[in-house]
């Protein structure tokens, strides 16, 4: 072995490498390469322990020992080198250096080429780390993808309708008695049409009705009644025929051409689903007259394919009807105390959203003048872009998960560019070489932003596949009602947006680190591990972490407690072990109340008879299913003055005599209804049945029985006596301020009933037979739908148990991330720390100080992190105050209980590296470097 000598240092060194290394199979210039490179490395590596203090030939013989086993660097060289020449980036490049033609950027682009090549294949060859930095961006930016494609599709996509940005709703605020989107009478309409900001107003209501089939079968659907007009103010062309003109919303409809000559025929315009479904689709229905629930309907034009109506879900209007019938009204002598349509206007060219707020509120002044009851009411008239009105509901919850989502990316960033940090500090040798070799420190930074670049791209592809896949567990969670305008799915703008975050977030990682190092000089980066400071940047990193993962379980927490009072909370019923069956009776087949009356009886008498049904009831409207009217009321004490203004409003629903025993809804005070209630003429002697919440509104600290009640409703007011007092249902949301509710007598009177049954077997195994006993009474008779109570509950719960599961999701995941940025920092520090803690050991340092020294410094920053974090969440959780229930925002048991228990998994975190330093041998630890 010739052992080079002091002078002429690094042709020695080259000679040296020449005799130990045969690569003999390559070309000479690729061979003299790299003999001056390892020459260079082993150079400095001498100049190095120098001046480390060693004498020179322990500084040779420590360089020396840098090549362990000469035949194994040749083979991983030779290797390297055919794959270099295989590689399809390096053939692209060479393609590209070797093209005749002139073309511009050719070089640059080859150069960018060979970068990527180059970045490949370092990758390659730390497979743990790329695996690491491609998994923290995929599931940073995956999670981001698949919220951002549902917020596309809410938030972002056009309406379906032509110039859709031009329409928008109008609805009242009653401020007196806290309701809001509350709809307009007929004669409010016709102020509206005056208007010079509106180009067309369309009013319109919907109900559930059926179609009587070929086989003389009700098969239930939604009919829409319109102003005639509707279809202008959307924009709509028909499929097939036309749609309404003024002529079919005159009083009474148009004389029809059935056997009877005092027969009306309604108009209709089907929903293309219902033609093609129902109908197959048959050219010449146009002008057929067909049945709805038993009424004839001339059938004069099909909606085009995929129209819905698209509303605010909280109004109760957003269901999309299957077919739609004038509503027939003389505008001249218009209704202006029957509140029941929900109002879409289309903005004249031209005008602005804020001109027609300015010309309404106008209206609102005068209507205030002329009509009592709006100034009784407080009436607002607000108008809203179509497209904010639809998303309302949703859009509070949706910014939330945005910004959760958000936050996880902040902490996979924040963990991406603790490992970018790491892996450079390892890299310092290796960037020096190729200084010294003539790399400025543009061609540096070239090579280590093509390496992030390969990196983002790596990740980009499989972000795409997190997203597709946290997707579908997000569909799967999402509430029924999410008014999605566009598809929800990860098209191509949606992979796109991945790869540029995974760009984005790739690139801004390494550039100051890489910055950092391409500015360090040479001998400085060699004679220090860590000298881009490392340590200290790793330390802030992990604290950042810390505190942006306890936002998200402080918001979990909240959210989690949020959801267990909206569980445990008192809905005034019990939902298990009860059946929803909703039916309606054709009003032409049974016109009179008597004969609605029976038919109502003998269905209660075959739905009894059930096997294991031990109670039925019926209601207009099932609690939390939506729909249930309202109006004004109050008591003789505040009529005293003759003043209306304070009436309060409250739901109003119809019942049958066995609704609340059904229900197992307690009865107060008083007594229920029985069979002569509802047999009472309209207006005669009312009496009614309030709830606890009413009573102790209008009658605080006094018994209600026997009470008076002003009701305000779309008849003449009546005076109705209070015979008892029921404990508060749920009617419009589980959770919140409930309005109070006034229960009449007479359901039977009416067509829709929501049957309730109440059994002792599963309720789910009851609908099949519960629509065989309906269809036994009579085939004409609809049953809308059968299903649990406890799905109707359970629907109404979904928004928030939606949110609660995801904001939980999120904060798990920035948890892991944190944890596992804390656990990297820690058995990195342990790592460049272990000559000192062998020392230490081996001068009768106890391994216990060892473990709580280390386990000190990694809990310190958890601390600071916490601290931080805690700060940092008392304003967040402002995003969170709308969806919490039954908990305030700043809720010290979800506080403490999210800093409790990321103090203990990160002590569990810490743990494993003390443990480590704890452990070490001291005699192999100082004999490491000999």
């Amino acid at each position: 072995m010739s052992d080079p000598g002091a002078g002429s240092q690094r042709q020695d060194w080259r000679s040296y490498v020449r005799e130990h290394l045969d690569l003999s199979g390559l070309v000479p210039e690729r061979h003299a390469e790299i003999v001056d490179e390892i020459a260079q490395l082993l150079s400095d590596a001498q100049q190095d322990f120098l001046a480390q203090g060693h004498d020179p030939a322990e500084s040779r013989r420590r360089a020396m020992a840098h090549v362990a086993t000469w035949e194994e660097l040749r083979a991983d060289l030779e290797r390297s080198e055919i794959r270099a020449r295989q590689s399809a980036p390096t053939r692209l490049a060479d393609r590209l250096e070797s093209d005749p033609r002139e073309w511009l950027g050719r070089r640059a682009v080859a150069a960018l080429v060979r970068d990527l090549g180059t970045g490949w294949r370092t990758l390659r060859r730390r497979p743990t780390h790329l695996a690491m930095v491609v998994l923290l961006l995929a599931l940073g930016v995956g999670t981001n993808a698949a919220l951002f494609s549902v917020a596309r599709a809410v938030l972002l996509t056009p309406l379906p309708y032509p110039d859709g940005d031009r329409l928008v709703t109008i609805w009242q605020d009653l401020e007196n008695r806290g309701v809001r989107n509350y709809p307009s009478a007929p004669g409010d309409l016709v102020d509206f049409r005056q208007l010079d900001a509106f180009d067309e107003v369309a009013g319109f209501f919907t109900f559930d009705h059926s179609l009587i089939d070929g086989d003389g079968v009700a098969v239930p659907m939604l009919l829409g009644q319109v102003t005639t007009n509707f279809g202008d103010t959307l924009g709509i062309v028909p499929h097939r025929g036309r749609l309404f003109d003024p002529d079919d919303g005159a009083p009474f409809g148009s004389p029809g051409t059935g056997e009877a000559d005092d027969q009306f025929v309604f108009r209709t315009v089907l929903s293309y689903e219902l033609w093609r479904d129902r109908f197959g689709a048959r050219e010449d229905l146009i002008g057929e007259v067909i049945q709805f629930g038993g009424a004839p309907a001339e059938v004069i034009g099909i909606l085009p394919p995929g129209f819905r109506l698209r509303m605010n879900s909280e109004t109760g209007y957003d269901r999309s009807p299957d077919a739609l019938v004038p509503y027939q009204v003389d505008w001249d002598q218009a209704p202006r105390t029957s509140w029941f349509l929900a109002t879409i206007a289309r903005l004249a060219p031209g005008a602005t959203l804020e001109q027609a707020e300015t010309q309404l509120k106008a209206v609102e002044s005068d209507w205030w003048e002329d009509f009592p009851v709006n100034a009784n009411a407080g009436t607002r008239i607000r108008v809203v872009p179509l497209r904010d009105d639809l998303s309302a509901p949703v859009r509070p919850a949706l910014l939330v998960l945005i910004g959760a989502a958000v936050l996880v990316l902040l902490v996979a960033c924040v963990n991406l560019s603790g490992l970018v940090l790491v892996r450079m500090s390892q890299r310092l040798r290796e960037l020096s070489i190729r200084s010294a070799l003539g790399a400025g420190r543009g061609r540096l930074l070239r090579l280590l932003l093509a390496e992030a670049v390969v990196t983002a791209l790596v990740a980009g592809v499989v972000a795409v596949l997190v997203a597709r896949i946290a997707l579908q567990v997000l569909l799967r969670q999402v509430p029924e009602d999410l008014p999605a305008l566009g598809e929800i799915g990860v098209d191509l703008r949606v992979a796109l947006l991945a790869v540029g975050l995974c760009l984005l977030c790739s690139l801004l990682a390494a550039l100051v680190p890489a910055l950092r190092v391409t500015g360090t000089g040479r001998l400085a980066r060699l004679g220090a591990r860590g000298a881009i400071g490392a340590p200290r940047m790793s330390a802030a990193l992990v604290v950042v972490q810390v505190a942006l993962s306890l936002v998200l379980l402080v918001g979990a927490g909240l959210m989690g407690r949020s959801l267990v009072q909206l569980l445990q909370a008192d809905l005034g019923f019990t939902d298990r072990g009860a059946l929803v069956v909703g039916t309606s009776v054709p009003g032409s087949r049974y016109p009179e109340p008597e004969e609605r009356r029976v038919v109502q009886e003998t269905l209660r008498r075959e739905l009894s008879r059930l096997p294991g049904v031990t109670a039925v009831g019926a209601v207009s409207q099932v609690p939390l299913g939506g729909g249930s009217g309202q109006g004004p009321y109050g008591g003789e004490r505040e009529l005293a003055d003759g003043d209306e203004g304070d009436l309060r409003q409250a739901t109003w629903v119809s019942v049958d005599r066995d609704y609340f025993e059904t229900m197992e809804t307690p009865l107060i005070e008083g007594r229920l209804f029985d069979a002569s209630d509802a047999e009472r003429p309209p207006g005669v002697d009312q009496v009614v049945i309030v709830d606890t919440t009413l009573a102790a509104k209008t009658w605080p600290g006094e018994g209600a029985v026997g009470k008076r009640l002003y009701i305000k409703n779309q008849t003449p007011p009546i005076w109705a006596e209070v015979v008892g007092v029921v404990g508060a249902q749920r009617h419009r949301s589980p959770y919140g301020e409930e309005q109070e509710a006034i229960y009449f007598p007479g359901l039977l009177n009416g067509s829709r009933t929501q049957w309730i049954l109440r059994a002792d077997v599963a309720p789910g195994t009851l609908g099949p037979s519960a629509r065989r006993a309906v269809e036994r009474v009579d085939p004409l008779i609809t049953v809308d739908h059968v299903e649990p109570l406890a799905a109707v509950v359970s629907r109404a719960r979904a928004g928030s148990r939606f949110l609660t599961t995801l904001i939980g999701l999120f904060s798990l995941l920035a948890t892991i991330l944190a944890l596992s940025g804390l656990w990297g920092l820690m058995a990195q520090s342990v790592r460049q720390r272990r000559k000192e803690f062998g020392l230490r050991l081996a001068l009768g340092a106890g391994r216990s100080r060892v473990l709580v020294g280390v386990l000190g410094h990694g809990m310190a920053l958890v601390g600071v992190g916490l601290v931080l974090g805690l700060v940092t969440s008392v304003p967040a959780t402002r995003l969170l105050e709308s969806e919490l229930v039954g908990v305030p925002r700043v809720d010290s048991a979800s506080y403490a209980l999210a800093l409790l228990a990321f103090f203990v998994v990160a002590s569990l975190a810490c743990l494993g590296p003390a443990g480590r330093a704890a452990g070490l041998d001291p005699a192999h630890t100082l004999r490491e470097d000999e």
